[in-house]
């Protein structure tokens, strides 16, 4: 499995210490791969708002490449 960069364990690390959060990073900085390392590291469900257009091929192909022993739904 791909190793996550500093600034995505940073993130990751932001999301599992707080009880809401924002992530407003830039576009292609990994977002979704620390959101889903957080994911996993929570014995929670979680719900994930995305627009549509990035639900399938960011998210689907993401949890499918970053942490495939998820399940998930996609729902709009």
């Amino acid at each position: 499995m791909l190793r996550a960069f500093d600034h995505q364990k940073t993130t990751t690390d932001y999301i599992l210490n707080t009880d809401h959060c924002l992530i407003t990073s830039d576009p292609g900085t990994g977002k979704t791969r620390s959101v889903l390392d957080a994911i996993k590291n929570r014995e929670s469900r979680t719900l994930v708002l995305a627009p549509l257009s990035i639900l399938e091929a960011s998210w689907g192909d993401d949890i499918q490449k970053f942490t495939p022993e998820l399940t998930y739904s996609i729902a709009f």
